[in-house]
């Protein structure tokens, strides 16, 4: 600690490029960095699972109430619900189309 404060007005140059202190402040800039790459690079992956998972959680509810007040088969109650998304999704899209039209 003293020696911090001894150094405070001498600023960077007073650090030492192999202290502990600036090694962690570098290896975790580095991680920053990988892992920013990888989540640009990847964002064609990324951006369409992060959707899939959003719809998966949102959509649950609905596939159990299928399954469990009306008694459907999961797989059905599955697919009668991706196809009702998919055909609201159609129909909003229609109505903007034909407003825009």
């Amino acid at each position: 600690m003293t020696q911090l404060l001894a150094n405070v007005g001498k600023g960077f140059s007073a650090l030492k490029a192999d202290s502990p202190g600036t090694q962690v402040v570098f290896e975790r800039t580095v991680i920053a960095a990988v892992i920013v790459a990888a989540l640009y690079l990847g964002r064609e992956l990324f951006v369409p699972l992060a959707v899939s998972v959003l719809l998966a959680f949102s959509l649950s509810p609905v596939v159990r109430f299928m399954t469990r007040k009306l008694r459907l088969p999961r797989s059905l109650a599955v697919t009668a619900t991706g196809l009702m998304t998919f055909a609201g999704l159609f129909a909003i899209g229609a109505v903007i189309t034909n407003q825009v039209s």
